[in-house]
């Protein structure tokens, strides 16, 4: 496997289908990308990355440029029964723990939201940095539905920032997954940093995205 890292001033030329979404929203705006990208990936080597990935989040945050911001990580679970008491009683973060660790998550409020004829339960976590691996594989393992993303706000694990980030993230269609582009533009309105998990066959990437005249992390990647 191979590792690097990569930096683009424009996200707009690191991302092709950025320039066609901004033509169709008209919504261009001054955004960087900063990346870890692994080549030879496979289900033996994915800890690696992770670890990786884990390891330069906390040298982000060694530095000083992000001393007043916090890692978090969306969830957006499907409902697949109304009625179902199971469902509403795990709704998201008991039925993530149901395959995954997420002792010490710090969680917030949890909520129902719609998608086209899809109903949702909606939350956010704060991801303290011991627990940001277990995060990260949260997020592989279905990044339509998870996400992170480091924000200094102070009202992220409450009702009304989970309903916004919903509302300015999610495709509003029957999918409900999470739309890149327009959590990208939300990070870069609110002065936040998304990242963006992508992959291929071989390939996996961990995207940092983020307004270059509020934050800078570039210097903090050896590229």
């Amino acid at each position: 496997m191979r590792i690097w890292n990569e930096y683009e001033t424009d996200v707009y030329k690191y991302y092709e289908w950025f320039v066609e979404r901004a033509k169709e929203n008209n919504t261009r705006v001054e955004m960087s990308v900063c990346s870890i990208n692994a080549s030879g990936i496979n289900s033996i080597n994915t800890a690696k990355f992770i670890d990786i990935c884990t390891k330069q989040i906390k040298k982000i945050f060694i530095s000083d440029v992000l001393n007043s911001y916090k890692v978090y990580m969306f969830a957006n679970i499907e409902i697949r029964n109304p009625n179902s008491k199971v469902e509403r009683y795990l709704k998201v973060w008991k039925s993530i723990a149901k395959s995954n660790d997420i002792e010490g998550f710090i969680i917030g409020e949890e909520m129902i939201n719609k998608s086209g004829d899809l109903l949702f339960y909606t939350s956010i976590a704060e991801i303290p940095q011991t627990c940001l691996e277990k995060a990260i594989k949260i997020v592989i393992s279905n990044p339509d539905r998870y996400t992170l993303f480091i924000s200094k706000s102070e009202k992220v694990l409450f009702k009304e920032y989970i309903q916004h980030m919903f509302e300015n993230i999610i495709q509003m269609d029957n999918y409900g997954i999470i739309d890149y582009y327009k959590f990208s533009l939300a990070g870069y309105k609110d002065g936040d940093i998304a990242l963006r998990y992508g992959t291929t066959f071989t390939e996996a990437e961990l995207a940092f995205i983020y307004n270059p005249q509020e934050i800078d992390i570039c210097n903090c990647f050896d590229i």
